[in-house]
């Protein structure tokens, strides 16, 4: 952990992002926890980072909610976060945590009316295979995708529930390609960053 803390501190200090957000494998544990690493995360003043509710399959399920100002009465934009496993856990968004997402985003809905959103998690939906066409893509196509063990059409129910705009995940590091999914849906890897594709 130290070597990608060292890493990520000299990056915000150079490049001084406005926001950076973590998709899976950016950071390395060789002991410890995800609660321990979660614990790490959230104690820096500028994380966001959240542990998500209780009763349901995951830790890192939460949402934010993104102000135009700091006047704004109605958010502009909502960022969802699943947790979709890896490591020692199943690879995979349960049922719960597709039904926590539409009932928040239904409950988002109600309050404030139709928000666009972005949603990130880790490991792709079954719906990434065979996805990519390089006439209605763009980005980079290096890798297979490794898919979540058990297909659960959590890109339908992203665009159903979400007004959802668009989708990125991780886990395939030599692929930052976006494709267009129905209902205007975009499905995205984001971009690998780190000290090499895999490994060291």
């Amino acid at each position: 952990m130290q070597n990608s803390t060292r890493v990520m501190e000299n990056v915000l200090k150079w490049e001084q992002p406005d926001v950076v957000i973590y998709t899976g494998d950016d950071l390395s544990v060789s002991s410890g926890t995800r609660k321990e690493l979660l614990k790490f995360d959230t104690s820096y003043p500028l994380s966001l980072s959240k542990f998500g509710p209780d009763g349901i399959h995951g830790l890192t399920n939460y949402y934010l909610t993104l102000y135009n100002n700091c006047n704004a009465q109605n958010p502009s934009w909502i960022l969802y976060f699943l947790d979709s496993g890896g490591g020692t856990y199943p690879e995979l968004v349960y049922d719960d945590q597709i039904d926590w997402f539409k009932n928040v985003s239904s409950e988002i809905k109600h309050i404030y009316g139709s928000i666009p959103s972005l949603t990130f998690l880790h490991i792709p939906s079954t719906e990434y295979e065979n996805l990519y066409q390089q006439s209605l893509c763009f980005g980079m196509d290096d890798d297979d995708v490794s898919p979540q063990i058990n297909p659960n059409q959590l890109l339908t129910v992203l665009t159903a529930f979400g007004n959802t705009k668009a989708v990125f995940v991780g886990h395939d590091h030599g692929n930052d390609w976006c494709c267009p999914f129905a209902g205007g849906l975009m499905v995205c890897y984001g971009r690998h960053t780190g000290y090499g594709g895999y490994g060291e």
